[in-house]
């Protein structure tokens, strides 16, 4: 069974916190805000499938 990555889960909580802000920030009408969201999520998300990536590629060269 795979191991419970901390940081990876952060990043994922962190993702899912952005996209909540986003629809809090249209809901108020702020696009600036929503849009500043959305790319922080992206921004976030991406970092994360790097690190996974990483940490994949280094345990496959491992094994």
């Amino acid at each position: 069974m795979n191991q419970f990555d901390t940081k990876l889960f952060l990043l994922a909580l962190l993702v899912v916190i952005c996209f909540v802000l986003v629809g809090i920030a249209i809901g108020i009408g702020s696009i600036w805000f929503a849009i500043l969201f959305f790319l922080a999520g992206l921004f976030f998300m991406a970092v994360g499938l790097k690190i996974k990536r990483k940490k994949q590629k280094q345990e496959s060269i491992d094994q």
